[in-house]
């Protein structure tokens, strides 16, 4: 294939949400970025059923890793796909005859810049509380790690509660 890479940058990997992703919805992120350029970013396009394949699973598992990347901020969605449409993409053959075009949703990777704008980072700064919300939300399961985080804040008192980066 070549002696191409994939950039997992520190805050990814030192990200509380990071720990949280299933296996499959991390090999899946490495199948997007290895899919990645500068200039297909919110054009990368994947399907459940090309996400199950990736993953060497099925097409629902493809459905809820793609669900993962996207609800703790790994993707952002900039395309709905046409599968479903009343009214599918048509284009024509040399003998003028419509064959159905459908087309996978595309998503952007929020840790690099989309149309001239930085990046949005959207699963940088997630507070405890509001991964295990989203948890709750599609089902998905909350790690040790998450769990001691919410404890943590939970049981921090008003006095020796000290936002990040200030002094006592």
């Amino acid at each position: 294939m070549g002696d191409g890479f994939i950039q997992l940058f520190h805050h990814e990997l030192e990200s509380l949400v990071w720990h949280e992703l299933s296996g499959n919805a991390v090999k899946l992120y490495l199948a997007i970025k290895r899919a990645y350029h500068p200039e297909n970013n919110g054009k990368l396009a994947f399907g459940a059923r090309r996400a199950g394949k990736l993953l060497g699973k099925s097409k629902s598992t493809g459905n809820k890793a793609l669900n993962e990347l996207l609800a703790y901020g790994f993707l952002v969605m900039t395309k709905e796909s046409t599968f479903h449409h009343p009214n599918p993409t048509f284009y024509f053959l040399n003998n003028n005859t419509a064959e159905r075009q459908n087309c996978a949703r595309e998503y952007r990777l929020t840790c690099y810049p989309y149309q001239n704008n930085e990046p949005t980072y959207d699963y940088r700064n997630k507070d405890p509380i509001e991964i295990w919300n989203i948890q709750n939300k599609h089902g998905f399961k909350a790690s040790r790690k998450l769990s001691c985080e919410i404890s943590r804040k939970v049981n921090k008192t008003h006095e020796d509660w000290v936002p990040d980066g200030y002094d006592a």
